[in-house]
C-alpha cells in the first residue's frame, strides 16, 4: 500500500468555492447523512462537516485501506459504512475515479446514483491524466509503483493517455450521463500554462463536479 502523509486544508480560493457550494446545494434538512468513499486519513469528510455546520450530520466512511480507515474514522466520529444500498445526503468521492478502470468508474458511478434521493448531493473530486495537466503525472507515477492501492489506473491511463483524441474529462461526463447524473456545478483547479499552443480545458489540474440524481 501507499504510504499516506497527513496534510492540512488550505484557505484557497478554490476552497472558498468548494464552501460555498457546498452550502447552497446540499439539502437544507437539520441532520444530513454523508458518505466519504475513500476517505482516506478523514480529514476532507471532517471538513465537509464544518461546511455544513450547524446541520448535524451522521458519517460513514469507506476506504480500501483499512489503516486509514480506522485513522478517519477517529478524526471524523464516523463510523465505517456498512455498504449497505440506503440513501445518503451528501456522497463525497475525492480523487478515487481516477485511479479506477472505464469500467470500475461506471460501476461507481451506478452505485452511487443508487443510494441517491432527489436532494442528494454527489461531489467529485477529479484529477486529470491529461499529459498537459503535468501536476498529475505524480499520481500516475504513483500508480505504476503501488497498483494494490492505485488499483487499474495504471494500465487504463497508460494506454489511453498519449492517444491524440483521448479526452478523460470528456469520458468521465459520459459517464456522469449514463449513471443518470446531473452535473449541477463545477469548481476547475489552474490552468497549465504553454508558451507554444492553447491549452484545452482538459489539462486543467483538477475539477470539482457537484452532481444531482437526473
Amino acid at each position: 500500500m501507499w504510504q499516506w502523509g497527513r496534510y492540512e486544508i488550505k484557505d484557497t480560493l478554490t476552497e472558498r468555492r468548494l464552501a460555498s457550494a457546498v452550502r447552497r446545494l446540499s439539502s437544507q434538512s437539520p441532520r444530513l447523512t454523508l458518505l466519504d468513499y475513500g476517505c482516506g486519513l478523514g480529514i476532507r469528510a471532517r471538513r465537509i462537516v464544518e461546511y455544513l455546520s450547524p446541520r448535524a450530520v451522521d458519517v460513514s466512511l469507506f476506504d480500501i485501506n483499512l489503516d486509514l480507515l480506522r485513522e478517519a474514522v477517529q478524526e471524523t466520529g464516523g463510523q465505517p459504512w456498512d455498504k449497505s444500498q440506503r440513501a445518503f445526503d451528501v456522497i463525497l468521492c475525492f480523487s478515487v475515479l481516477e485511479l479506477m478502470s472505464n469500467e470500475e468508474v461506471a460501476t461507481t458511478l451506478r452505485m452511487f446514483r443508487s443510494m441517491m434521493h432527489p436532494q442528494s448531493l454527489l461531489i467529485v473530486l477529479y484529477f486529470n491524466w491529461h499529459i498537459l495537466a503535468a501536476v498529475t503525472m505524480v499520481w500516475f507515477l504513483r500508480s505504476l509503483r503501488c497498483r494494490s492501492t492505485f488499483g487499474s489506473a495504471s494500465g487504463t491511463h497508460a494506454a489511453m493517455r498519449f492517444p491524440r483524441n483521448y479526452d478523460p474529462l470528456r469520458v468521465l461526463l459520459s459517464h456522469f450521463r449514463s449513471a443518470d447524473l446531473q452535473v449541477l456545478h463545477t469548481v476547475r483547479g489552474p490552468y497549465v500554462k504553454s508558451l507554444y499552443a492553447p491549452v484545452p480545458l482538459s489539462a486543467t489540474s483538477f475539477n470539482l463536479f457537484f452532481l444531482r440524481a437526473a
